[in-house]
């Protein structure tokens, strides 16, 4: 299994993520076709969801649906797939992390810093 991104795991620093992005990037409920689900930042990866999953309360990790829950990859957090952003790219869900998928996510990211 892939090592788990901090905000899986720490509650807090999913949040914090989360706030950026609706401070910085408009996060919220979509109502148009650019949703989360559908980002080419939307990691749905079957160990994404696994540290997901184990980072979730255990109260809460029986209401996972593999299809509605993912991981920005921009935003560093846990995310629907009926959320967006103003920072959506085209080509998600990723199901399956390529190294073609990989070098795209990095690139995207540092385009961003510029």
């Amino acid at each position: 299994m892939m090592e788990c991104p901090i905000a899986t795991k720490d509650q807090k620093a999913n949040d914090r993520n989360k706030a950026e992005a609706e401070s910085k990037a408009g996060y919220t409920e979509a109502d148009d076709e650019y949703k989360c689900g559908n980002c080419a930042r939307f990691i749905q990866t079957p160990d994404m969801i696994e540290c997901i999953v184990a980072g979730l309360p255990e109260e809460m990790q029986d209401i996972v649906d593999d299809d509605d829950i993912g991981y920005c990859a921009r935003w560093d957090f846990r995310c629907s797939e009926d959320y967006a952003c103003d920072r959506w790219l085209a080509g998600g869900p990723v199901k399956g992390m390529t190294e073609k998928h990989k070098i795209m996510l990095k690139m995207a990211r540092m385009m961003e810093e510029e």
